[in-house]
């Protein structure tokens, strides 16, 4: 008997084994599954996030051998009918478009010889064919010399008095503000490094080292620090702030492979953006970036936020956009995906119908919430719906089990915005500010040391504020210096922002 019953245990016990072990290789099965489908996606289908209209080629059967052409084909039968296209209004000239732009003529005239008809008779001028083209030049590039008149006692020689020198960025150095700023914005406005700078310069007849390129960007920080801290002390001020943040890497020779991954944050609000550099991105880096924030920050659902601000005084709100990403990945191959998304896009329509809605504050935020409340929490409830059940039948490690697992966890912060009409439904803004640093960490490659992310934080914070102010940066900049070196105290009413709105009161005036 006591055979019998160690035999069926050991049956059991192999029982059980096998149906772990086929577990795992469904799930492995279904992960080789999604790779295939995403392989196919990268080759055949679009890339973007855009919601794909058409229906009918948005399933792949992995048992089919058909030829993949099918998964990119679109019929044009079922897609919707766009509507015909407007007759295009007149091309303004040029000159009309961008009057500030100089107007320098080139008359283009036929030969003397050319000017008669075959039997000799003279051709008159009957009017003129204009064709206006954008062209450049080099910059102007001059030296400034200040000249000072010295005076004295004529009689003595004695009491000699000059004139002080302006202040200015680099008082001892050879570049004016002007040129100072015009390689500030080059290198983190346009993503230039200095030593390609160094080359341009050289193309124009100027030798600039990199080393003295580089001093005199320190010298620009210094100066300018004290705005960047006024803009990101207005950003906290703020009751509604967006917070994201990205990856840098910077020279480390310490270090193995020679380089260490640091961290560039990103707070925005009000129409501007605050950056800062940190060494590292652990969980004690939360509340350092957001100082004393009280009121809604919107972000991702990164465990440092949550963990180091738990409290009353900060109320985390989540972003769809992360929640729609994994479903708008697989769109194309993928039905339940397809279907998730159009209710994505059903959800961003109510958000365009009270933008459109032509209010402005309070007003807005009222019309916003009401709309909310009747035509977007029932799409919510639909995804949430959805998302369970997504939960259930997919495998929890593919995509999809990871983005519905996403809803189904964060589902209080992603529908915060629903009874609030300030708050938006996702934390597109914050991640659109970090877009210039990308592109900076493409070109630059790596930070050279601590300071050159102190610089970058600053640069890119005034400038990129300048950017959603509409200002022009060396502009912008050319007007505060010299206030801000008279008064550093006077550095928040010299913000981009409290410039633009200066701009603005003065034009309606």
């Amino acid at each position: 008997m006591s055979d019998t019953a160690a035999k069926i245990a050991a049956l059991e016990a192999a029982i059980a084994a096998k149906d772990v072990e086929n577990q795992r290789l469904r799930e492995q099965i279904a992960a080789l599954g999604e790779q295939i489908r995403r392989l196919v996606r990268g080759r055949f289908a679009p890339t973007s996030e855009k919601m794909i209209h058409d229906q009918g080629q948005q399933s792949l059967d992995l048992g089919a051998a058909g030829p993949p052409a099918e998964i990119a084909t679109t019929d044009q039968s079922d897609a919707p009918r766009l509507p015909k296209a407007r007759r295009k209004p007149r091309r303004r000239r040029l000159a009309e478009a961008h009057p500030d732009l100089q107007v320098v003529e080139r008359i283009i005239d036929l030969p003397a010889h050319q000017r008669f008809d075959a039997d000799g008779t003279p051709l008159v001028a009957m009017g003129r064919e204009v064709t206006d083209l954008i062209a450049t030049d080099l910059p102007r590039v001059y030296i400034k010399r200040l000249v000072r008149i010295r005076y004295g006692r004529g009689d003595t020689g004695e009491k000699i008095v000059t004139a002080p020198l302006p202040a200015r960025i680099s008082p001892r150095g050879m570049l004016d503000d002007s040129t100072i700023h015009r390689i500030v914005v080059a290198k983190f406005e346009d993503c230039l490094p200095l030593y390609r700078q160094e080359r341009i310069f050289a193309r124009w007849g100027i030798h600039l080292p990199r080393s003295l390129l580089m001093d005199n960007v320190g010298a620009w920080v210094d100066v300018m620090t004290p705005i960047a801290d006024a803009i990101r002390a207005q950003i906290l001020s703020e009751r509604v702030v967006h917070a994201d943040d990205s990856v840098m890497r910077m020279l480390d020779p310490t270090l193995k492979r020679r380089c260490r991954t640091t961290n560039l944050w990103a707070l925005t609000a009000g129409g501007q953006v605050a950056y800062q550099w940190t060494p590292d991105r652990t969980h004690a880096r939360a509340p350092e970036v957001l100082r004393d924030f009280t009121g809604f920050l919107v972000r991702d659902e990164w465990q440092g936020w949550t963990s180091a601000l738990d409290g009353n005084r900060v109320v985390h709100v989540g972003c769809n956009a992360h929640a729609r990403r994994p479903f708008a990945e697989f769109q194309a191959i993928d039905a339940e995906a397809a279907a998730m998304v159009e209710r994505y896009a059903r959800l961003y329509a109510v958000e365009h119908d009270a933008a459109a809605s032509g209010l402005a504050g309070p007003l807005l935020w009222e019309h916003r919430r009401a709309l909310r409340q009747e035509r977007s929490r029932p799409i919510m409830d639909e995804i949430r719906a959805n998302a369970q059940r997504l939960q259930r039948a997919a495998t929890p490690a593919s995509t999809i089990g990871r983005g519905a697992a996403y809803i189904v966890t964060h589902w209080r912060n992603l529908t915060r915005f629903l009874d609030d009409g300030r708050l938006p439904p996702d934390n597109n803004l914050a991640e659109n500010v970090l877009r210039q640093v990308a592109v900076l960490r493409k070109n630059c490659l790596f930070l050279g040391s601590p300071d050159g992310g102190r610089w970058a934080a600053v640069a890119l914070t005034i400038l990129r504020s300048c950017r959603l102010q509409g200002l022009d940066h060396e502009r912008y900049l050319a007007d505060v210096t010299s206030l801000l070196l008279a008064d550093p105290d006077s550095a928040a009413q010299l913000t981009p922002a409290a410039y633009a709105h200066r701009l603005r009161a003065t034009a309606a005036a």
